[in-house]
């Protein structure tokens, strides 16, 4: 389970060459139909996700998944929205951003229904918004209620349940 803790932001790099084992093609809806992958554990829970969340009459399309540092220096924008290539968690194959086709990636997702039940149910799928409203001091990212990052069902649960961000999890896990 450890593997699906390594802290990515811009304190902690992971290199531009770092690719993860296990890649899988998504085949659940993307946004144009894009190609996007996952790393087999995330996209398994990832579908889990998917198939209760269209059970509820959620309908989620994907914008992003793996992306290796190459494709990150081409979207690099400024530190505060895109991370810099080889500090992107999204190289992990962890991340996922999710949202709808007609909100796409903006905090507007949070307001919607489709937002609503993912905040209050990907944890239970091993997933968490990665940076929460509010923790923009400690993530240093932007809020952003469409990216999900897969951490595993525990760690998911005791994050949500303590309403902590990653960074604050590892800190007090390190120092247990």
């Amino acid at each position: 389970m450890g593997e699906y803790l390594i802290l990515v932001n811009k304190q902690n790099g992971i290199g531009l060459d770092f690719e993860p084992k296990n890649l899988t093609l998504v085949e659940l809806p993307t946004i144009n139909n894009r190609e996007v992958y996952l790393e087999k554990r995330a996209y398994v829970a990832y579908k889990r996700l998917f198939r209760n969340a269209t059970k509820n009459n959620i309908n989620l399309i994907i914008f992003s998944g793996y992306r290796d540092s190459n494709y990150q220096k081409m979207i690099f924008t400024n530190e505060f929205i895109t991370a810099k290539p080889g500090y992107s968690e999204h190289q992990l194959g962890l991340a996922v951003d999710v949202s709808t086709a007609d909100i796409g990636l903006t905090e507007i997702l949070m307001y919607s229904q489709e937002g609503r039940w993912l905040n209050d149910n990907a944890y239970k799928y091993g997933f968490i918004i990665r940076y929460p409203k509010n923790k923009e001091h400690i993530t240093e990212y932007i809020h952003e209620p469409w990216h999900l990052r897969y951490v595993g069902e525990n760690h998911a649960k005791n994050i949500e349940t303590a309403n902590l961000s990653l960074e604050e999890y590892l800190k007090i896990r390190n120092n247990n």
